[in-house]
C-alpha cells in the first residue's frame, strides 16, 4: 500500500448581515427576517417607483457573497444520533427563495486507496463489499466513514482504512 488520499465533509454555516430586523421566535428557537414596512401604494408613478424600491429592499442591499445563500430562517427538523437535519428558509445567490432541509454532522472522509506495488502503471484500488440497509443490497464502495468529535480528519481516514479493511497506508497524501 503506498498511497491514500482523503476527503472531508465540511459542515459549516455562514452569517451575513441582513438589511431586514432580526426577530427570535423563542419556542422554536428559530431566526426570521422581518421587512421593514411598505408605503401604502399611491396612484401618481413616482410614489408607484418608490414602493417597488421599498418592496425590493428586503433582499440585502450587500451582495450575496458568491455561490453562498443568505439563511432567512432554519428550525430543527430531526435531531439524530449521528445527524441533524435542518428545514432553512434561504435567498440563494441567484435571487431564489426557497426552503431546503439540510443535513448536519460532524464531517467525514473517504479514502482512495492505491497500491502501485505490483504494477505501478495500472495500480489496484482497494474498494469494499457491504450490506447497505437503505439500497437493501450489497454494494461496492470506497472505504469511507464520519468523523468523530474532535478527531483529526486524517486520524478518521486512518481508522477507517483499517476498520473496513485491515489495509494500512505507508504514504498519505492529499
Amino acid at each position: 500500500m503506498t498511497k491514500a488520499t482523503s476527503a472531508k465533509t465540511p459542515s459549516r454555516k455562514i452569517n451575513i448581515a441582513r438589511t431586514a430586523s432580526k426577530k427570535t421566535d423563542q419556542s422554536a428557537g428559530t431566526t426570521k427576517a422581518t421587512p421593514k414596512p411598505v408605503a401604502k401604494p399611491s396612484t401618481t408613478k413616482t410614489a408607484a417607483r418608490t414602493v417597488a424600491k421599498k418592496i425590493t429592499a428586503k433582499v440585502p442591499s450587500k451582495k450575496l457573497p458568491k455561490n453562498h445563500a443568505l439563511v432567512l430562517g432554519s428550525k430543527l427538523a430531526f435531531k439524530g444520533r449521528v445527524f441533524n437535519v435542518y428545514t432553512e428558509h434561504v435567498l440563494e445567490p441567484n435571487g431564489v427563495e426557497a426552503t431546503r432541509d439540510v443535513v448536519r454532522h460532524n464531517g467525514s472522509v473517504v479514502v482512495l486507496a492505491v497500491d502501485d506495488t505490483t504494477n505501478p502503471k495500472d495500480p489496484l484500488v482497494v474498494i469494499e463489499r457491504q450490506f447497505r440497509h437503505a439500497a437493501d443490497q450489497y454494494l461496492l464502495e470506497l472505504p469511507a466513514g464520519r468523523v468523530e468529535p474532535g478527531e483529526k480528519v486524517l486520524a478518521a481516514a486512518k481508522r477507517e482504512l483499517i476498520e473496513e479493511t485491515g489495509y494500512r497506508a505507508k504514504k498519505w497524501t492529499k
